[in-house]
């Protein structure tokens, strides 16, 4: 595996010059309350080089972590202040990654949509599950997978991004939701461009009352 501390090393200043707005010279955010000696940008860049890693968990970050980079991280937070921090600075993480993609992606036109099932239990275990189902808003539904011809209990994960692999955007939705649904959201931030699914879709063109299967064929 790539060495943690030197790409940590590198995505730090990128974190630092993309929340410049946000930060005050420590690298914490601005808001009222005791300054974290972790900083913010610390924690941003510490989350973006495990994603970018592909750890598959944070107990295997800090496992390795605490074997091997101790030395590199001394002020390193724990690992449940570390997950409860993350969530925290979800808004600003999402900026870091806008501006980077507006770096990567100067003026394209053309996207690729695709979306793809998020089965969170065996279909036949559907009724009896009690997990995300907090709030009616968030909670799981039913869904047909057209590419696997099967139906599954869960969300659907949307994607865009570029012809050259750069996600620019992506969200969650129940698994019932059809795939015009997400598009209609992110209309205005994709106007005069060429949407490829199923079939080349222009975005100008779209009727966003049609269903799925006239849009997608």
């Amino acid at each position: 595996m790539h060495n943690l501390k030197s790409n940590f090393d590198r995505i730090k200043p990128i974190v630092k010059e993309s929340l410049a707005n946000f930060t005050d010279s420590n690298g914490n955010i601005n808001k009222i309350g005791a300054k974290p000696t972790f900083s913010d940008v610390d924690l941003i860049a510490l989350s973006l080089v495990a994603e970018s890693l592909s750890f598959k968990s944070e107990n295997l970050l800090f496992a390795k972590l605490q074997s091997e980079y101790q030395e590199d991280f001394p002020l390193l937070i724990d690992h449940p202040q570390f997950n409860r921090g993350r969530k925290h600075l979800a808004k600003f993480i999402n900026i870091v990654r806008e501006t980077l993609v507006q770096k990567l992606l100067p003026a394209k036109d053309t996207f690729v949509f695709d979306s793809k099932p998020v089965e969170i239990c065996k279909f036949t275990r559907a009724k009896r599950i009690k997990i995300c189902k907090e709030s009616i808003e968030t909670a799981p539904e039913y869904g047909y997978c057209a590419a696997q011809n099967s139906h599954y209990f869960g969300y659907k994960f949307h994607g865009v991004c570029s012809l050259n692999g750069v996600i620019t955007s992506f969200d969650f939705s129940k698994a019932n939701h059809a795939d015009i649904q997400y598009l209609s959201d992110i209309e205005p931030y994709y106007a005069n461009c060429l949407m490829l699914g199923d079939r080349p879709i222009s975005i100008l063109n779209i009727n966003w009352n049609y269903s799925r299967r006239e849009v997608f064929s």
